[in-house]
């Protein structure tokens, strides 16, 4: 199955959520991006949101916007350690925290704990987080009336979305958030999308599939019996 797309739309699966936008060209450097037969940038395929980047930088890295080649080194070595543990799946930013922390615990207990083997591999990218604006990588203060507000959220807030083709292998998804009643500024967030040459499949629990045949075998066995009583 091919992910299909509009000349100026995206229909993007990350781990089974369908999100339709607007797609903006921006320049990309030196790659000469593939284009479509009317002349729109060429987005079409899988693209996997895998990365081990955290949504806000961990404080420990100041204002420092990169990993060295060394740290991101440490990362792909303690990523197939963390593997071959197999301990609990770690979720969201963890997996980048526990490299450096050390910590291995699940970050999300209430799932019933399941296991590395459940998890794809993930990406490693040079940033230390996915908020690029402010500076700091983190999200902006609050203001005093966020939590009033939280409700009437969805209704104000103003999800700029960017998706730019960077490479063969990769797509560049930036996204601006205006929300004056949440937040004292706007922020900016950047994330690298990998390129999968594999088919997309629902990342869900399916033993039903399996127990389809036995759930309708019994059916028919409970029909028959009722069929024969007198």
């Amino acid at each position: 199955m091919k992910t299909l797309l509009t000349p100026m739309q995206l229909i993007f699966w990350p781990l089974g959520l369908l999100a339709v936008t607007a797609v903006h060209a921006q320049d990309g450097g030196d790659y000469e991006i593939p284009r479509t037969i009317d002349g729109q940038p060429d987005l079409q395929g899988v693209w996997a949101n895998n990365t081990m980047t955290p949504v806000e930088r961990p404080e420990t890295f100041g204002e420092r916007e990169y990993l060295t080649d060394e740290e991101m080194a440490f990362l792909r070595q303690r990523m197939r350690e963390i593997a071959d543990q197999d301990g609990d799946a770690l979720f969201g930013s963890g997996t980048f925290n526990a490299a450096f922390s050390g910590d291995v615990t699940s970050y999300d207990p209430t799932t019933g704990n399941y296991d590395q083997s459940w998890l794809v591999e993930r990406e490693v990218h040079n940033r230390t987080s996915q908020i690029v604006d402010p500076p700091n990588g983190r999200y902006p203060p609050r203001t005093e009336d966020s939590i009033a507000l939280t409700r009437e959220r969805a209704v104000r807030v103003r999800n700029i979305e960017r998706f730019t083709r960077i490479g063969d292998t990769q797509l560049l998804y930036q996204f601006t958030s205006d929300d004056p009643g949440t937040f004292a500024a706007p922020y900016t967030l950047e994330l690298l999308l990998e390129y999968s040459p594999d088919p997309i499949y629902e990342y869900a629990c399916h033993e039903g599939n399996y127990a389809m045949e036995n759930i309708l075998r019994g059916a028919r066995e409970l029909e028959r019996l009722a069929a024969e009583e007198p």
